[in-house]
């Protein structure tokens, strides 16, 4: 009794310092290893591990953890290419996604297959956070050399790929097809209809948004929403029409109907009376009635005298002449 209890007593401390251990998941050093073979298999160098792009690419898959979906724009409001850099992201429940799925399943498509294998060379960087439900991967790129064009990974697609693209068939290339944009509608809307290898990013830079405006308006959580072949995405939203409504408000000019006025009583009306205010002096000075009539005596007199003179004068002159005929 007392040799199990002490092994009891032995093992129990080692039961939980192992059921504490959290389960190793996806490293760093397993992406990069992983995309590495797939460039060793198509004949293209290994990309050369850089220090700055590892914590770069870290930052980002902690910021993406913090946010609890995936993107492309960093805490710091850039997103890669603005910087010439490749980036791939990708997110999952933890413990279920594995290296294996993100770089075969995950990036199969060619647009993420691009920053994979699509450079001759280059440096990488990769980072991996992870939050209480889900495990967030960052792969960095600083393409170098010419440009490869990679052949399309049909094998990793999956079934549920081969039956989208009958061409997605084992060992048979598949180039993507040309991405079209289309014509607003008569509404102002603007649908894309998603063609073969078009991947949510490839949609958003050939209409000019972002891809979070892409996942906004289709109702995605994040970058790695699954889209098929024949898919119809929102792009733009119609325009809003403001219809102003007017009414129940009086006209500027009253109309008057004149058989319904009823004539009223006639009134004549007194005007007030007028004050009476005395003559205001005027500056000139003018000649009164007083001074009009002493004129014209004066006058009268003047007149007068004359005539009383000359008839003087006549007198005179005739007394004179009569006595001059007498003598």
């Amino acid at each position: 009794m007392k040799f199990a209890n002490c092994l009891v007593l032995c093992f129990l401390p080692m039961m939980l310092i192992a059921s504490m251990s959290p389960p190793r998941g996806i490293m760093p050093d397993q992406i990069i290893s992983g995309v590495n073979a797939l460039r060793a298999s198509q004949g293209l160098a290994p990309y050369v591990v850089d220090s700055w792009l590892m914590s770069y690419a870290q930052e980002h898959a902690e910021y993406m953890a913090s946010l609890g979906h995936g993107t492309h724009t960093h805490s710091d409001g850039v997103v890669p290419w603005e910087i010439g850099l490749q980036e791939n992201v990708a997110g999952g429940t933890a413990g279920w996604v594995t290296t294996d799925f993100i770089i075969n399943q995950v990036w199969a498509d060619p647009g993420h297959g691009k920053v994979l294998t699509g450079y001759a060379s280059g440096e990488v960087g990769v980072g991996v956070a992870s939050n209480d439900v889900d495990v967030y991967v960052s792969l960095d790129v600083r393409p170098g050399g010419e440009s490869y064009a990679p052949t399309q990974r049909a094998t990793s697609l999956g079934n549920d790929a081969a039956d989208a693209d009958p061409t997605a068939v084992s060992g048979t290339p598949r180039p993507p097809v040309p991405l079209v944009t289309v014509t607003p509608l008569a509404d102002g809307s603007v649908y894309h209809i998603v063609g073969t290898g078009q991947t949510l990013w490839d949609i958003a830079q050939a209409y000019g948004i972002t891809v979070d405006r892409l996942l906004l308006l289709n109702g995605f959580k994040d970058e790695n929403e699954t889209i098929y072949v024949g898919q119809r995405l929102l792009i733009e939203l119609p325009p809003i029409a403001v219809t102003v409504t007017v009414s129940h408000l009086p006209s500027a000019t009253p109309t008057i109907d004149p058989t319904q006025l009823t004539p009223a009583a006639t009134m004549t009306a007194t005007p007030p009376a007028i004050p009476t205010q005395p003559p205001v002096p005027s500056p000139t000075p003018t000649e009164t009635i007083d001074d009009a009539k002493i004129r014209s005596e004066r006058l009268t007199s003047t007149l007068l005298l004359v005539a009383v003179i000359m008839a003087g004068f006549i007198l005179l002159y005739s007394l004179a002449f009569r006595g001059t005929r007498r003598y």
